[in-house]
């Protein structure tokens, strides 16, 4: 079983947007996420991810429910989740030239990832970061 953790980003300039990274690696749109190093805590792991991949620091809203998948490279996989909402928008940063970030509205999300399994976990997420999205305009 692999490791890794992961977080859902709110905007910090706008509740109602979630960033989602574009990995031209994979040609595929999800929430950031990498494995968790040795000696490393999951919730470590999920800064160092989300700072690399996205530049960003963020504040933690809550812990999520695990999410578990499966894929032809790592076998089965489990990444535990956070909501976080970012410190800086303008901190944003790709890690790779050729990768792309979005901030999108939480309501649109659903239709840009790429994963039908990831598609499930975001919808069954929603109800628990809605109430962190204070003060946006939904």
């Amino acid at each position: 079983m692999i490791k890794k953790a992961g977080a859902i980003i709110i905007s910090q300039d706008d509740n109602s947007k979630i960033l989602l990274i574009h990995g031209a690696k994979w040609n595929d749109w999800q929430f950031p996420k990498g494995h968790v190093d040795p000696g490393e805590t999951a919730l470590q792991a999920m800064r160092r991810e989300v700072k690399e991949e996205t530049g960003l620091d963020v504040d933690v809203l809550s812990t999520l429910p695990q999410y578990k998948y499966t894929n032809r490279i790592d076998g089965a996989v489990t990444v535990d989740m956070w909501c976080v909402r970012s410190n800086d928008d303008l901190a944003l940063k790709e890690e790779f030239e050729k990768d792309e970030l979005a901030w999108l509205r939480y309501d649109v999300v659903m239709q840009r990832l790429s994963y039908d399994d990831l598609k499930e976990y975001y919808d069954k997420v929603l109800p628990e970061i809605l109430p962190l999205m204070e003060g946006s305009e939904m």
